[in-house]
């Protein structure tokens, strides 16, 4: 990387443009399966196109980026949004799109990745079309990204190409004015908000301090200056065994894109009872049968394709008590075969999710699934709406 002024198996993240109190609820606005803004606007800009061939599944590209990605989670992170950009792009035959290319191509390439994956994760994804003139990079120069959820804004991580030019980028920091902050691992640069300037809608608001790695192909972002300093530590964080997050992203075997949700108490906020929607009275006889289950500490769900490029899906649990995955693995099997999806008021089994597999191993229950119409923005759909009854607990 250049300094700046002043000083998978088989595959190689978004923060929102709200003020910080409501930077959560914009984040997941921004993820959104089709990207609503971004793809109304390429749809009628781009010509019809033939339907999509399945995509293929791409060839060995290193180590487990999801895994990476949860080393970078600050202390007190409450969800990680992660999106392997490499290994879509890989599955659809897109591997040469980068920022060079010709807008209309990346325009048409990223309309093809938004409708027929599920990017959890997409910073700055609804200022496509104008990032690269404006910061020198857009999303088709990333590998993964990831974002994280935190009791302050969002941190996003994004992780480049590694024959990407970042003079253009360092440039752009340079002549706008930011500030340069050496630390140990990255070299952080800030600028106040100014509304007034021609940049800030340009970008989200995570440009505001952004830390370029020592590593030459890493980018921490945020509004929040502590927060990027809290990713930059994560990884020299010790503990004295792996965290949830680690343990349940492990289980989605590198998939093309993911959610984590942590703590012991974000269970709840699936029950039906507490929500009060959906079909209550279905769900909640259902719930009787499925007894007590208990709280995880963890849950994962990803999007992936099987050998002839059919969308799949898995959910993991991760609980603190090894005994309790194999108490819980009936009933979780139960809701999510016959519940009543609280969005579509229809069976799970028919409009968001077929189980095609179960197991209780270790301290993790493993759902496998199938997505509703081979679509896997139906599993990101479920997520962001809190639509997954056989996650609830108690």
């Amino acid at each position: 990387m250049v300094a700046p002024e002043g000083g998978r198996g088989r595959r190689a993240s978004s923060l929102d443009r709200a003020p910080p109190d409501g930077y959560r609820e914009a984040m997941k606005q921004l993820t959104r399966p089709l990207l609503a803004g971004l793809l109304v606007s390429l749809a009628a800009a781009l010509p019809a196109a033939a339907a999509s061939p399945a995509p293929s599944v791409p060839a060995d590209l290193g180590a487990d980026p999801l895994a990476e990605a949860v080393t970078f989670a600050p202390l007190g992170t409450s969800s990680i949004l992660f999106t392997d950009w490499a290994a879509m792009k890989a599955a659809h035959g897109m591997e040469a799109i980068t920022s060079q290319t010709p807008l209309d191509e990346r325009l048409d390439a990223m309309l093809a990745l938004t409708k027929d994956e599920a990017p959890f994760a997409g910073y700055g994804i609804d200022r496509f079309a104008e990032h690269a003139d404006a910061w020198g990079w857009d999303t088709t120069d990333l590998l993964w990204e990831a974002s994280y959820s935190l009791d302050g804004p969002p941190v996003a991580v994004l992780r480049f190409r590694e024959d990407f030019d970042w003079a253009p980028v360092v440039q752009h920091f340079d002549d706008r004015g930011f500030t340069v902050e050496m630390t140990e691992d990255a070299t952080i640069r800030s600028h106040e908000m100014d509304v007034s300037a021609d940049w800030i809608t340009s970008s989200d608001f995570g440009i505001l301090n952004t830390a370029f790695l020592d590593d030459g192909r890493t980018l921490i972002l945020s509004s929040s200056v502590d927060g990027v300093k809290a990713a930059l530590e994560a990884p020299h964080v010790m503990t004295f065994r792996a965290s949830p997050a680690a343990v349940a992203a492990a289980r989605l075997d590198a998939p093309f894109s993911a959610g984590i949700e942590l703590g012991p108490d974000s269970c709840r906020a699936y029950d039906p009872r507490i929500q009060g929607a959906g079909d209550a009275g279905a769900n909640t006889d259902l719930l009787a049968q499925a007894g007590p289950l208990g709280a995880w500490e963890a849950m994962a769900i990803g999007t992936d394709r099987d050998a002839a490029g059919k969308a799949t899906g898995r959910i993991v649990f991760a609980y603190p008590d090894p005994g309790q995955a194999g108490a819980d693995l009936a009933g979780r099997m139960l809701l999510a075969d016959q519940g009543i999806s609280l969005r579509t008021e229809q069976p799970y089994a028919t409009s968001v999710l077929q189980l095609t597999d179960a197991t209780a191993d270790d301290a993790e229950v493993v759902l496998d699934v199938v997505p509703a119409e081979g679509a896997s923005r139906r599993l990101q759909q479920a997520l962001f709406a809190r639509d997954l009854l056989f996650a609830t607990c108690g």
